[in-house]
């Protein structure tokens, strides 16, 4: 039996928090909520944003998440707000399993002395330039190996998890998250014959000479890292830690193309 959970809340959605109250009311005698360093399973509510947040410490501290939609789209949820209820007596007896998906992580390595970790994501790594329509030219190495150099906004190196969301809406394919591959995708490159690739699951070096003094490096959309002006490299590789998803028995339980069906096309 689970004893202790921990649970994180959208901060600013009326409806999470309501379904927060309704779930500490179920747990009431049942388990105790503690704080993640010493739970055994972690309650998000929200959209996939707020999963997107809890991610990254989550999978440091190996707790799986229970993803409870209060968002738009709720691809990476497990239940939504309308029957969560349900599923909290069957998450307490241990009634699931863990799904694991692959993270990457994001050094900044212009010294070659002294490497910086940016942090950690579940979805995608996206370089841009601050203003609008402005250009940058990057070369791009894999596993060592060159792939050359191009023209474009940004580059976007994505998980497969990531490939069903902002990587997806830029034009890359969707791939299975079993798949330990990466998603390289240009933005609005030029050539527009620069297209994205699938490439295996290796260390991802990408570099830009020192005209460029504005690009910015976002990590899920939620944290954002200003790169100070001169000769840059980063490095995309893939992290030693784990998302891990709380994914109910169920004897129909949707299949990933089920849900890629229902929620994208």
């Amino acid at each position: 039996m689970i004893r202790n959970v921990a649970i994180q809340v959208h901060p600013r959605k009326p409806e999470a928090a309501a379904a927060a109250k309704k779930l500490r009311r179920l747990l009431a005698g049942k388990a105790a909520v503690v704080p993640l360093s010493k739970a055994e399973i972690l309650f998000v509510l929200g959209g996939d944003g707020m999963i997107l947040s809890a991610a990254p410490a989550a999978a440091v501290s190996g707790v799986p998440m229970v993803g409870v939609n209060v968002g738009r789209l709720g691809f990476l949820a497990e239940c939504s707000e309308s029957n969560f209820e349900l599923a909290v007596p069957y998450i307490l007896s241990e009634k699931y399993r863990v799904e694991e998906r692959r993270m990457l992580e994001v050094w900044d390595i212009s010294s070659r002395i002294r490497r910086r970790k940016l942090g950690t994501a579940l979805n995608e790594m996206l370089l841009i330039r601050e203003g609008l329509g402005r250009i940058v030219e990057m070369s791009v190495s894999i596993g060592g190996e060159s792939s050359g150099l191009f023209n474009a906004d940004g580059v976007m190196i994505s998980t497969p998890t990531g490939s069903t969301g902002h990587a997806l809406a830029a034009g890359g394919p969707v791939i299975s998250p079993s798949l330990p591959a990466f998603l390289i995708v240009p933005i609005c490159p030029h050539p527009p014959r620069v297209r994205p690739m699938v490439v295996d699951e290796e260390d991802i070096e990408v570099g830009w000479t020192g005209r460029y003094r504005d690009l910015r490096v976002s990590l899920d959309g939620r944290r954002t890292y200003h790169l100070s002006p001169g000769p840059k490299s980063i490095l995309v590789r893939p992290s030693p830690d784990v998302a891990r998803f709380v994914r109910l028995k169920r004897r129909h339980a949707p299949s990933f193309y089920n849900i890629v069906r229902q929620k994208l096309i």
